[in-house]
C-alpha cells in the first residue's frame, strides 16, 4: 500500500496572486510517501521551492519529522503511535534510490 500526501506552503507570499480570484501562489510544494508492504513502513518527504532552476531530489528530501514540522500537519497520525515515531524519525534515501 502507497499513500502519498501532498500541498502547496505559503510562507512569505512572495508571489502574490493570480486570476480574477485572486488565488495565492504558493512558495513552496511538499510531499509525502508511506509505504506499507506486509507489516513493514517505510516514509520520506519532500520540499520543493516554487522555482524554475533545477532543485536536487537528494537535497529536498527528510524525514516526515521535518516536514511536519515545516507544514505544521501531522501527515500519517492514524498509524500505530509506536509505529508513527520509529518511521517518521528517519528516512533511508538508498531505500528510495537517493
Amino acid at each position: 500500500m502507497i499513500y502519498i500526501v501532498c500541498g502547496p506552503i505559503y510562507t512569505n507570499h512572495q508571489y502574490g496572486t493570480i486570476g480574477a480570484n485572486k488565488v495565492a501562489v504558493p512558495d513552496a510544494f511538499f510531499k509525502a510517501f508511506l509505504i506499507e508492504s506486509n507489516g513493514t513502513y517505510a516514509a520520506i518527504g519532500f520540499l520543493m521551492q516554487n522555482v524554475p532552476e533545477h532543485q536536487d531530489l537528494k537535497a529536498s528530501s527528510m524525514s516526515i519529522d521535518e516536514l511536519e514540522d515545516i507544514i505544521h500537519l501531522d501527515l500519517f497520525h492514524n498509524l500505530d503511535d509506536a509505529v508513527e515515531n520509529e518511521i517518521e524519525a528517519q528516512v533511508v534515501k538508498r531505500y528510495w534510490g537517493i
